[in-house]
């Protein structure tokens, strides 16, 4: 009696219309973007807007993607060190738009939504390490060190900025406004939470890393690769994470170290192609004249509550102009303030 082949059974399979002809389920539909203008013109109170709600100040904008308000988004592919950049440009929310302008964030910072419960729960910050102790058979530890903690209870800080314009703007210019409108308020916010981060005086306003107890500093006359190298290791002696730790100065101070040499009469430049000491380094105008930043930006949050927006019909109306106010409700909080060190006066 011959022995039967095996043979491939057939199965039957569940009926599934998303694959047949190999069609994919549709993608979830993207955020609509908005305009600007459109805004302005209706007074931002009668649009049906999901994504609007009644806040403190005005309107809550956080949400609202409008137009003008592109990044470069990332594929899926990734590089060595990161995903690639789309040809594109992708609309983001105003939250994104004006995180993604801070170089404070770009050099590593935290920017962290944030709801009203967390600016009044406590949050640590370490000013001091542990030790560790290798023992031997049967020795006891002696009195070990401790970490060090201390409390910093975030507080609300808000501010404003505004911009003043004629109604024949936004209606005659049409998308040309909603871009120049956008995108330019923003930004002011953005140069104003960065300006905080490095130099803000507490109060009303957030505490910067310039008067942050225990933040190294350093006199920046004269300013040479040794005292970068100084900074650099004031704040590595401060458990700084070296894989993330940037500098940030202002542009009179990039052009100063674009042309000092490392060493008197070489060829490479204490600061250039970006790096300076083998860290990323950035340039803003958020940083005062004469100021140098080194430290591990990660440490730093950027806690950012509400973006709002109120529109003032009444100030120019008999000029025929209308202001438009923009809120930000925020703090700032430095975790680790021994892995920051800055220069003044570098010259």
């Amino acid at each position: 009696m011959s022995a039967k082949r095996n043979e491939p059974r057939l199965y039957a399979r569940p009926f599934d219309p998303t694959t047949m002809f190999n069609r994919q389920p549709e993608p979830p539909p993207r955020p609509p973007v908005r305009s600007y203008g459109q805004f302005v013109n209706a007074e931002g109170l009668n649009l049906p807007w999901p994504e609007l709600r009644l806040a403190d100040r005005g309107l809550s904008v956080a949400d609202v993607r409008f137009a003008g308000l592109e990044l470069r988004d990332l594929n899926a592919t990734t590089g060595s060190e990161g995903a690639y950049l789309r040809d594109s440009k992708q609309p983001v929310s105003a939250v994104e738009f004006i995180g993604a302008q801070l170089v404070s964030v770009k050099a590593g910072a935290a920017w962290t939504p944030a709801t009203a419960s967390d600016f009044s729960t406590p949050i640590p910050v370490e000013t001091g390490a542990a030790s560790f102790q290798w023992l031997g058979e049967g020795q006891e530890p002696d009195t070990p060190t401790d970490n060090v903690f201390g409390v910093v209870t975030p507080s609300m800080r808000w501010g404003t900025c505004f911009v003043e314009f004629s109604r024949n703007l936004a209606v005659v210019s049409g998308g040309l406004a909603d871009r120049l409108l956008a995108r330019s308020h923003f930004r002011s916010v953005s140069r104003a939470i960065d300006a905080a981060t490095f130099h803000g005086a507490g109060g009303a306003e957030p505490l910067g890393l310039e008067n942050v107890p225990g933040v190294g500093s350093v006199a920046g006359a004269t300013f040479s690769v040794a005292k970068a190298a100084s900074m650099l290791k004031s704040v590595e002696s401060g458990n700084a994470n070296a894989d993330s730790v940037s500098w940030a100065m202002s542009p009179d101070v990039a052009e100063l170290l674009r042309q000092r040499p490392k060493v008197s009469g070489g060829e490479r430049m204490l600061f250039e192609d970006g790096r300076m000491l083998d860290r990323p380094a950035f340039v803003s105008n958020s940083v005062n004249p004469g100021c140098l930043f080194v430290g591990d930006f990660p440490e730093v949050t950027v806690a950012i509550k509400d973006v709002e927006l109120m529109l003032d019909l009444s100030t120019g109306s008999k000029y025929g102009t209308r202001t438009l106010l923009a809120f930000a409700f925020l703090d700032i909080i430095c975790h680790r303030p021994a892995s920051f060190c800055f220069a003044t006066g570098v010259s």
